[in-house]
């Protein structure tokens, strides 16, 4: 649908980049410099790279000889949390450091250096700006596309945006779009649930977004019924969910009152609220104005019973953090696993939590099995304990993987395909092979027929499905993953031969 380089940008990984990419967007003098001085000063969770961009919008559509550039980028929308709290230490902070960074280089007439005029800069910037990444999700850098940033957002959108080894953005067709349809793309992690991402677009973009999706029960995100083990979810009738959202306003975005220009006494003009399970468990006013309900039978809870089982999530949240940030990793292991466990019992396994976990078991499997093949590899004779391990670790890595890829496949939405579960998908079935089909250093770690035959039957279930989202994902039949997919078709063929 659309091709367009970066008006500007700037790189945060150079070792993913190439030399020409690295020489036409790396760092000038005045920026080492700028960068040397800040490099001691810089708070935690700064984002330099944003200075930098804004600096580099100066010095492209004041500097140069431009001028439908500067029109180009006057006409984008702006985030008003920048203009309605200009004295927010961490915007003074910002617009301080993109001041010294103009005084290094002198650029700019004297009236766009302004702070307010650097507020609306930063504004636009931060809004506007896009996450770079390359095909396989590393983050390459954030730039400014002036097309491309014309696209609204939705969570269910019928186009997506990929960069290409220049850094051109990509702007794709997911599906067929009628005549007349508008193009949307998405800005935010569609694999979120409801409360997530209407609360990244608030904080990020200033919008409350009411697609098709949002305004749709939300079944990444309650917890379960009592009674018949299936999704309850919070219910408001609409005066409650008026006085819930003026409570929500009034505790976290007041500012934004005036800004949204919202009437909070007309209930057409009031966004969804956030209906966030999870993250409500301390807020009085949940309790106040909400009810939890079945979807499936109807049973309603006291206020009495919802709080008992926030209490119980708040409780797994605290455990989780123990988990990750105390144990060894052999204990992890066993901790994870019991604690999904534990999970099953309170949340539906549509919870995006669920994903959460099994991402960071999958990490910590894959660290033990590094470590156990490194000692199985550089033992002269291979100890039986030592097969049983691997064994052990490769068949609880292949559980939890095809557990994650489930999660991931029901947190986003269906028939959008997702670089993020084809990419998890890709590196789950190049596993699987090397679990089929070892080399002869690890004949002595082959599993069972049972095993096996159903492992072989699940990659020729899923191929045909991976085929089908990489062509629109990859249109270009020359990229790597086409490679990739035409390998483990052939290995899947001959090992069913084999078989």
């Amino acid at each position: 649908l659309l091709v367009e380089s970066p008006l500007v940008c700037v790189l945060s990984n150079h070792d993913l980049c190439s030399e020409a990419v690295k020489a036409q967007y790396g760092l000038d003098a005045f920026e080492r410099k700028w960068k040397a001085q800040i490099s001691n000063i810089s708070p935690k969770g700064f984002k330099g790279h944003l200075c930098l961009l804004v600096y580099r919008v100066l010095k492209t559509i004041y500097n140069g000889n431009n001028p439908t550039s500067k029109q180009s980028f006057d006409s984008l929308c702006r985030n008003r949390k920048f203009e309605d709290s200009p004295q927010n230490s961490g915007i003074l902070q910002y617009v301080t450091l993109i001041l010294q960074l103009i005084q290094l280089s002198n650029i700019g007439d004297s009236q766009y250096n302004s702070f307010d005029s650097l507020v609306l800069y930063l504004s636009k910037v931060s809004t506007n700006a896009f996450s770079i990444v390359n095909d396989l999700i590393e983050e390459i850098g954030i730039g400014i596309y002036i097309q491309a940033s014309l696209f609204n957002h939705s969570c269910i959108p019928n186009a997506f945006q990929s960069f290409d080894n220049n850094l051109h953005i990509h702007i794709k067709a997911l599906r067929d779009i009628h005549p007349g349809e508008e193009i949307c793309v998405s800005y935010i992690d569609l694999g979120r649930p409801t409360w997530w991402r209407q609360q990244e677009l608030m904080k990020g973009y200033s919008f409350t977004c009411n697609c098709e999706r949002c305004v749709q029960p939300d079944y990444l995100d309650g917890i379960l019924c009592h009674s018949c083990q299936r999704i309850a979810q919070i219910v408001t009738n609409e005066e409650q969910q008026k006085l819930q959202y003026i409570d929500w306003m009034k505790g976290n975005y007041a500012n934004f009152l005036t800004s949204l220009e919202i009437d909070v006494n007309k209930k057409e003009s009031l966004p969804i609220p956030f209906l966030n399970v999870l993250s409500y468990h301390d807020n009085e006013s949940f309790f106040k104005y909400n009810t939890i309900q079945c979807n499936e039978c109807g049973s309603q809870y006291s206020i009495k019973e919802t709080k008992k089982t926030f209490q119980v999530l708040k409780s797994l949240c605290n455990q989780y953090k123990i988990i990750i940030n105390e144990c060894d990793p052999m204990q992890q292991i066993q901790q994870l696993l019991s604690f999904l466990d534990l999970m099953k019992k309170h949340i539906p396994v549509n919870n995006y939590s669920f994903a959460i976990v099994r991402s960071e078991l999958k990490i910590v499997l894959e660290d033990r099995l590094v470590l156990a093949n490194q000692t199985y590899e550089s033992s002269i004779r291979k100890n039986a304990i030592d097969v049983k391990n691997i064994t052990k670790l490769r068949l609880l890595l292949l559980d939890n993987w095809n557990e994650l890829i489930h999660c991931l496949r029901r947190c986003y939405p269906p028939q959008v395909p997702h670089s993020r579960i084809f990419f998890e998908e890709l590196r789950y079935t190049l596993f699987v092979l090397t679990v089929l089909h070892p080399t002869e250093e690890y004949e002595d770690l082959s599993i069972d027929i049972e095993h096996r035959n159903s492992l072989l039957k699940q990659l020729n279930q899923m191929i045909p499905t991976m085929r089908k989202e990489m062509r629109i994902l990859y249109p270009d039949s020359k990229h790597m993953f086409y490679t990739q997919m035409d390998f483990i078709e052939s290995e899947v063929h001959y090992l069913r031969n084999l078989s």
